[in-house]
């Protein structure tokens, strides 16, 4: 019950906490070129890592450990996860998925400089990450701003704030040419978080904030079809 619990106060935190605009029926986006910028919260630090707290504090990067049971040193754990969460990292993959559903579903040129003259800059903002993990399973969430800037008139067209709450899988990988290949398989466990990898825990976070970024993506698609129904 006191995981339900928790779940259940996590999930109220997403549904009061989104913000949104929505100013697409003005615009538009296919084929037009955009121009990717990233953002950290500036108030990024080191990785805080609790054990057996219910509460999380101010730090971008936090993980709450519970029910590992005996057997591990605090000091081992807390080295491990800080060099396996990286911010620029987790950041990369939430705009890779963002960058993706934009030009999946609107067709949109990528560009990578201001030289190239884009027609919209789409801005994806990493706000927090925030990693759970107890005797049942290991919970991501990961707060995230989406923002779509119209360059000619320096307009605020689209922006959608969300946090969203994922299981973390275990993620296997190799390497095809320089193409990193991912599987992941099953929900892990705190026990299970712990004797992974630096290399597999940085892989399954990464899994999960594409698919943030690609979730954030779908909120752009279906306002661009809500848009062109006014």
């Amino acid at each position: 019950m006191k995981k339900l619990y928790s779940v259940f106060i996590l999930f109220i935190i997403v549904l009061f906490s989104c913000s949104h605009i929505n100013e697409l029926a003005n615009y538009n986006l296919v084929g037009k070129k955009v121009l990717l910028k990233q953002q950290v919260n500036p108030s990024a630090s080191d990785v805080k890592v609790l054990f057996n707290y219910d509460f999380f504090n101010k730090n971008l990067l936090e993980v709450v450990i519970k029910g590992i049971g005996s057997g591990y040193v605090e000091s081992e754990i807390q080295e491990k996860l800080q060099k396996a969460l990286n911010k620029d990292s987790i950041s990369n993959s939430i705009s890779w998925g963002l960058q993706e559903g934009l030009q999946t579903y609107c067709n949109t040129v990528n560009v990578s400089t201001l030289d190239s003259n884009p027609d919209f800059i789409l801005e994806s903002i990493f706000e927090k990450f925030r990693l759970k993990s107890d005797s049942y399973g290991v919970y991501a969430s990961i707060s995230t701003r989406g923002r779509l800037i119209d360059r000619a008139s320096a307009k605020l067209i689209w922006q959608n704030d969300e946090t969203y709450i994922l299981p973390l899988g275990f993620t296997t990988f190799y390497y095809s040419g320089d193409k990193k290949i991912t599987t992941t398989t099953g929900i892990i466990n705190a026990a299970r978080l712990l004797q992974m990898t630096e290399e597999e825990i940085r892989v399954s976070v990464e899994v999960v904030a594409k698919e943030v970024g690609m979730r954030q993506s779908e909120q752009l698609r279906y306002d661009i079809s809500e848009s062109k129904t006014l």
